[in-house]
């Protein structure tokens, strides 16, 4: 598994287990997690933090804004932590409330800039007890989308320049996470943050700057193209025919000519007679991560030390064969966050934007479905690592408390140890599934613009009408919606 062999590499490995464990031998790990371990499950509950805060969707989905607010700053599931920022940071972008959405999204950034580095005593705590036990850092696509939603208001205010500030440090943060992993993740550049700073650029006459940018965009798309099968929009190509003959790239558009020829591109001149209207519409849930309960087979001749064994039992899970000739030890209890598979209809939509005669169909700028499942694939080989370490420290109690009291007394024990398992479930949960754009010209004037959102098999799911746009020749309305 390629998240496994990462892992191996990493710095988290060489840093918990060569230096943590030969400090803390796993009997000690265990009567650590035994207390601590039981004391945190005592206060977290049984239920994961997605159980809790999915339940903010049912008003989110009912339009009512007001209850989801009041929903998080009353409930706080997981704390008063990332989560909850994130979390409300988007509901009252919903409800409106642009100006306090930023200042918690502010906060939450702040607060990613502070966990991004954990110190050792967190990662010990993790190790004994629960990844819950440390604070969440989130996803490094969640971290990016606080400055992308913080970029959304800022249009919604007006003040593009704010926000393209936004999309720059999108651009800045992948770059250093990126440089911080022994291995380039899967996510590791975002072709839309690139787009929609091409798209501001344009927008406040910064022409050089979109050109740069709508090529790192388009360079982007084909690693999504690969990664998650969303091509470069053909509203992006049709930029950079533009700008491309504008700018006397030849050999540029004549590439573009063979890569896309069915593209019909709006001349320069029709741009500076008349106004663009782009449209942002958000649709559905992002997955929630859920708990997985497996067991993994610690057979009489394991005989390694605790972190060769944890190893092993790692590519064991991996990698899983038959044992008839070996004498079963233990059954070891792991808990990990998955995603549940996608159901068949789970498809992005579409929609259709048009203004009078003008009508353009949506395209999929944004896949956070699959960026989130194959975000969690990386992880998982580090995440089992720890989670199969983290269980022989239990395993090490049951085994001692056998010795020393009785079989009666270990399988007590065994019972109490395994309660504290749990896996982290902690997400941002009020994201949505996929991200679309619309981009319409019309002539200057004031316009009534409807927007037709539609499942992916076609049906209808609601109509919302922008009522007097007002634009004028070579200007650029943003507009945006969310449904649920």
């Amino acid at each position: 598994m390629t998240g496994l062999r990462r892992f191996h590499r990493g710095a988290l490995a060489r840093l918990c287990v060569r230096a943590l464990l030969r400090r803390l031998p796993i009997i000690r790990l265990a009567a650590i997690a035994l207390v601590g371990g039981l004391a945190v499950g005592g206060g977290t509950g049984c239920s994961s933090y997605s159980y809790k805060a999915l339940r903010v969707r049912d008003p989110l989905a009912a339009g009512d804004y007001p209850a989801a607010v009041e929903f998080l700053e009353e409930e706080k599931p997981g704390g008063d932590g990332l989560p909850y920022l994130m979390e409300l940071g988007l509901v009252l972008r919903e409800r409106g409330d642009l100006a306090r959405s930023n200042q918690v999204f502010e906060e939450a950034e702040r607060l990613v800039d502070e966990l991004w580095t954990k110190s050792i005593s967190k990662e010990v705590l993790a190790l004994v007890t629960s990844d819950e036990t440390i604070p969440y850092d989130g996803e490094v696509w969640e971290r990016v989308l606080v400055n992308y939603y913080r970029a959304m208001n800022y249009i919604d205010l007006g003040q593009y320049e704010d926000a393209l500030v936004e999309c720059r440090k999108i651009n800045h943060k992948l770059r250093v996470y990126a440089d911080a992993s022994d291995d380039p993740p899967t996510y590791r550049t975002d072709a839309f943050g690139q787009y929609l700073t091409a798209m501001l650029y344009e927008a406040g006459g910064e022409l050089n700057d979109a050109w740069v940018s709508l090529r790192l965009a388009a360079e982007g798309y084909e690693h999504y193209a690969e990664v998650y099968g969303v091509g470069v929009p053909e509203s992006l190509v049709r930029d950079l025919y533009r700008l491309g003959e504008m700018f006397g790239e030849r050999d540029e558009v004549e590439r573009l000519r063979e890569s896309w020829p069915e593209v019909a591109t709006p001349s320069a001149e029709e741009f500076r007679t008349r106004g663009e209207i782009i449209l942002f519409w958000e649709e559905g849930f992002v997955p929630a991560k859920m708990q997985e309960e497996i067991t993994i087979p610690i057979l009489k001749d394991d005989d390694e030390g605790d972190a060769d064994l944890a190893w092993t039992l790692s590519d064991r899970w991996n990698h899983p064969v038959h044992y008839e000739k070996k004498e079963l030890d233990y059954l070891l209890r792991v808990a990990l966050p998955v995603y549940p598979p996608p159901e068949p209809f789970e498809r992005p939509g579409w929609a259709e934007l048009s203004a009078g005669r003008n009508r353009e169909r949506t395209e999929l700028v944004e896949d956070l479905d699959g960026i989130a499942r194959h975000g969690l694939d990386d992880r998982m080989g580090g995440i089992v690592f720890k989670t199969i370490l983290r269980s022989l420290s239990k395993y090490g109690v049951t085994r001692l408390i056998e010795e020393k009291q009785g079989e009666l007394a270990g399988k007590i024990a065994n019972l109490l140890t395994a309660t504290t398992e749990k896996a982290d479930t902690r997400s941002w949960v009020t994201l949505p599934r996929a991200i679309h754009v619309a981009r319409l010209l019309v002539e200057p004037g004031v316009h009534d613009v409807t927007l037709r959102c539609h499942s992916a098999d076609g049906g209808l799911l609601e109509t919302v009408e922008f009522e007097a746009i007002e634009i004028g020749a070579s200007e650029v309305r943003f507009l945006s919606h969310r449904t649920f």
